[in-house]
């Protein structure tokens, strides 16, 4: 197909992005706007019309579907780009200094004229600066789920209620970071 037929086929089925967005009830990240779903079907349009052949069956029906598949994959992407910034800027302490704060607080005098008592004094055995060290070595956001997981006692379906994300994405997460920390560790 040359330049000029797949320009006609893009025109002449450009509202099929719209019959589809259409179809599609709700569950889009917030945030996403109407303009960046139809954008997204749009690049599903382009992609249809690029890898259709006749043994496909009728056009408009493989269309729909590569449609939808390009809106929920950009929804999925947007939601991913949200989650990794949200993340990124969660992680302005060290996992070493979160995991501490509240022993600190605990043991912090409570006046001036007071000083910090023996106990305050915590003792981090080697085990445990190497599981920071390996901690630090994981993606923001593999170390938030580990963070929220073992140290926050929050369940995996919790985390992905609380992070609007999928409840498998977030297993997935989680299983890495622990097959990274288990090799960094051994």
């Amino acid at each position: 197909m040359d330049d000029k037929d797949r320009k006609r086929l893009i025109e002449e089925n450009i509202l099929l992005v719209r019959f589809v967005m259409s179809r599609i009830k709700g569950g889009f990240p917030e945030g996403m706007t109407e303009e960046d779903i139809y954008q997204e079907g749009c690049i599903g349009l382009i992609h249809a019309v690029d890898h259709y052949s006749e043994d496909k069956g009728p056009f408009a029906t493989y269309a729909c579907h590569r449609i939808r598949g390009a809106i929920l994959d950009g929804a999925i992407r947007y939601q991913w780009m949200i989650k990794k910034r949200d993340v990124r800027n969660s992680q302005s302490e060290s996992p070493v200094v979160l995991g501490l704060i509240p022993e600190i607080i605990s043991a912090a005098p409570e006046s001036e004229e007071e000083e910090f008592p023996d106990h305050a004094i915590m003792e981090i055995t080697d085990e445990q600066l190497n599981l920071y060290d390996a901690m630090d070595h994981l993606e923001p956001i593999e170390r938030a789920m580990i963070r929220e997981h073992y140290f926050e006692g929050q369940s995996l379906t919790e985390i992905a209620r609380m992070k609007r994300m999928n409840y498998y994405i977030v297993r997935s997460f989680h299983a890495r970071a622990i097959r990274k920390l288990k090799n960094r560790l051994i």
